[in-house]
């Protein structure tokens, strides 16, 4: 998904696919700022939600109309605003999936997701009835995500232990010499 059109319908797909009633009027998918999310997204998005307010941190005060998506490796959100002259104004942001520390969800229908510098994202409003595929969809993707991760970083350490022992059966055959086992050792391990 890379529109704000496509992150709705995925959104109202997610939500009315889960359950027989549609949103209440002040849940509307269509005042949900996906449009603020098109404008920053740099990669192909996999989920997207609304919510009636969200809150971070270093913003001040609970801004309406909120959208949430989540790509192959980032956390994007977006919302809206009106100031004391009556004039909308948007915000947008985007943070790295690797920076979740946490996802919790609250009985008053709020999500958390707190980042390991301690900044906090609360997608607020979430109906009841919505709250727990919300939150299992969110916590699946950055776990997941997570979890390549973790098992890619594994991998590249295991084939530079495989490429130390490769070149050390060269020089145990003298097919290189110490020096050049020596080199090609700190090459590999960015000494």
């Amino acid at each position: 998904m890379k529109t704000a059109q496509e992150m709705r319908d995925y959104a109202r797909s997610f939500y009315s696919s889960r359950y027989e009633k549609m949103f209440s009027n002040k849940y509307n998918l269509n005042k949900c700022d996906f449009e603020g999310i098109e404008s920053i997204i740099t990669d192909d998005i996999i989920a997207a939600f609304g919510g009636l307010s969200i809150s971070a941190t270093g913003k001040e005060g609970i801004f309406l109309d909120p959208a949430m998506a989540l790509s192959e490796g980032k956390l994007y959100y977006s919302a809206k605003a009106k100031d004391a002259m009556g004039f909308t104004t948007s915000w947008s942001d985007s943070r790295k999936l690797d920076d979740v520390s946490g996802i919790s969800k609250r009985s008053d229908g709020a999500i958390i997701i707190t980042m390991m510098n301690e900044a906090r994202i609360a997608l607020l409003g979430c109906q009841k009835e919505y709250l727990d595929a919300v939150y299992k969809e969110i916590t699946s993707i950055v776990e997941n995500y997570q979890k390549k991760q973790s098992l890619g970083d594994s991998k590249n350490s295991m084939s530079v232990a495989d490429e130390i022992k490769k070149f050390k059966e060269l020089l145990d055959l003298g097919a290189i010499s110490q020096e050049e086992f020596d080199m090609k050792k700190k090459e590999l391990l960015g000494i």
